[in-house]
């Protein structure tokens, strides 16, 4: 399970780019995805890295939340602003 969690996060920030096939409509198939050269460290620093991987990307999506209500509070605040303060 880890192995696998720790290909996924390999994946997502690996630039496949090079392993699509079909112009109209890129897709990864298999032959493609097996030529993927996927480095495995030791069962131990897999599992650190796996783990702090999955800190950071909690980090992320928290940081995301909070920009987006950040966003939306400003929009608010404009919009009361170019209203003449009647909205809040």
């Amino acid at each position: 399970k880890m192995s696998q969690k720790y290909v996924e996060i390999y994946l997502n920030q690996l630039d496949l780019v090079p392993y699509l096939t079909g112009a109209t409509m890129p897709k990864l198939n298999q032959g493609k995805l097996s030529e993927i050269p996927v480095p495995l460290p030791p069962p131990e620093e897999l599992n650190h890295i796996v783990q702090e991987a999955e800190d950071c990307l909690r980090t992320i999506a928290g940081l995301s939340r909070l920009a987006e209500r950040q966003q939306a509070r400003t929009l608010a605040l404009l919009m009361s602003l170019w209203d003449g303060g009647t909205r809040a």
